[in-house]
């Protein structure tokens, strides 16, 4: 749970940056089909970011406390996997997206 509450705060980022991708998106549309593209899969890439968040917290539980510990442990360690994919998408869908905004 450390691991979602320290990663919970870059959902904010993410927000941004769809919002900035959108609005670049929307006044460059047509002037240049290659970086759209990119950008596109940029703004793809970052709401694969926000959904796996949204879905982990969705399915997110306390082990079972009538199991044996170890199958609890078992639990924990996949919830545990499941957020470390989730933030090595946030990290890399935030990376790509600052890669076509202008620098603030």
């Amino acid at each position: 749970m450390d691991l979602h509450n320290a990663e919970m705060g870059k959902m904010g980022e993410i927000i941004q940056l769809k919002r900035q991708l959108k609005d670049m998106l929307a006044s460059e549309a047509g002037q240049d089909e290659a970086s759209g593209t990119a950008w596109g899969e940029a703004l793809t890439l970052l709401d694969s970011a926000d959904f796996s968040m949204k879905s982990w917290m969705r399915n997110w539980a306390e082990p079972d406390s009538t199991l044996p510990q170890a199958e609890q442990i078992a639990q924990l360690q996949q919830q545990l996997e499941s957020m470390e994919a989730t933030r090595d998408l946030m990290n890399a869908a935030i990376q790509q997206a600052t890669a076509y905004l202008p620098a603030p």
